[in-house]
């Protein structure tokens, strides 16, 4: 007959130990207003959102991320310093970006993101670039690639400088909202086939815009014409913006 021995105390069924994950954080941005890349936005925050939990070894911290906004000056981005706080604040334990232009285009801050990130023992991931600065091999070549998005952005600068000189004498340049005005749905043609959304005077600005040309013409400094528009309550163009 056979025995069948009583579990011992230290044969008691243990948990298994927990997969001990890492906080993971994706960060996107995109530079510009046009509708293409407010899909490519979409896109890529479903795309990022899917990865951040498609894998059981990650905690899913989130993507951050800044829309609209040049990626030459890091003080602008709200997306990025809410996720560069929260790295200080322990919450983060790797980041996972597009690629390094995404990142900064500006040498100086993308190598001091980097480098702050690394002194926190967090690793950054671009897939792009496939360059993971876990790797320690990994900082030579993100400080050129830092230099090479910084000269990108120059170029690009310097084109669209090109290009607004070559249009600004043909008047093909687009309208924007101004004290006053209000962009319409309405598309215009310029002579040269330049298209662009009309302009709409607004009734009750356009009397205080004629007032200022007046006190103006009448030899007022712009500290006394805005002392009579105080006193007549006329509320700053911003002041409906919070």
């Amino acid at each position: 007959m056979k025995t069948i021995m009583p579990l011992q105390d230290n044969m008691a069924f243990e948990p298994m130990p927990m997969l001990q994950k890492i906080r993971v954080a994706c960060y996107i941005r995109v530079s510009t207003d046009d509708p293409a890349q407010e899909d490519s936005y979409e896109a890529q925050e479903r795309y990022f959102s899917k990865l951040l939990l498609s894998r059981p070894d990650w905690d899913s911290v989130g993507v951050y991320s800044d829309y609209g906004i040049s990626g030459t000056k890091k003080e602008n981005r709200t997306g990025l310093n809410r996720m560069l706080r929260h790295c200080e604040q322990g919450r983060i334990d790797r980041v996972i970006c597009k690629s390094i232009s995404r990142l900064s285009r500006n040498t100086a801050d993308t190598v001091a993101i980097i480098r702050q990130l690394k002194e926190l023992g967090i690793t950054c991931y671009f897939e792009k670039e496939s360059l993971d600065t876990g790797d320690m091999k990994s900082e030579f070549i993100l400080t050129t690639l830092a230099a090479l998005a910084q000269e990108e952005s120059r170029t690009i600068s310097e084109n669209l400088r090109w290009s607004f000189d070559r249009r600004a004498p043909k008047g093909d340049l687009p309208n924007y909202e101004c004290y006053g005005y209000r962009l319409s749905d309405e598309i215009e043609v310029t002579d040269t086939g330049y298209r662009r959304r009309k302009v709409e005077i607004i009734p009750e600005e356009a009397e205080i815009v004629k007032a200022i040309f007046l006190h103006y013409a009448d030899g007022l400094s712009m500290t006394d014409i805005a002392h009579v528009l105080n006193h007549r309550k006329v509320p700053a163009p911003w002041s409906d913006c919070g």
